[in-house]
Parts: C-alpha cells; structure tokens; sequence
C-alpha cells in the first residue's frame, strides 16, 4: 500500500501526500495499542525495543508513560 501512495505521490499527486500522513499516524497508534498490551502482559522494554530495533530506552521514551504520568497518579489526576 505504501509503494502505491508514494507513487502516486511521486508522479505528482499531491493530495494522496496527506493520505500517506493519515497512514503513518493510525500506524503509530496501532503500535501504541499493541505496545501498551504487550506491557500490560510483563513485557519488558527489553523485548519490545529488541523486536522494533531500537533501545528499550527508546521504546520507554516513545511508548511509556508521559513525563508527570507518576505526579498525576498520586494528585488523583489521571
């Protein structure tokens, strides 16, 4: 699907550009999902990281709990 919105894109569509973008961001969210499942069944940042070829830091700073996330939880804010 992606080859086909980049050649569309590349033989001067412009308009399917802003179609690739709302690819990309249902792409991110569905791994979002997937992520915080694997999470909430013990997987480690290790794993995750490992299977997307990143860092468990980066998987951790991409997927993980935003900063204050700890703060709101106590404040009963979350």
């Amino acid at each position: 699907m992606k080859r086909t919105y980049s050649r569309r894109v590349g033989d001067g569509d412009v308009e399917a550009l802003a179609l690739m973008l709302g690819l990309a961001e249902d792409i991110d969210a569905a791994i979002a999902v997937a992520v915080k499942g694997l999470r909430e069944r013990g997987y480690s940042w290790a794993e995750i990281g490992s299977r997307l070829g990143i860092t468990r830091q980066a998987a951790h700073q991409r997927w993980g709990p935003s900063p204050g996330w700890c703060t709101r939880q106590i404040a009963g804010i979350a």
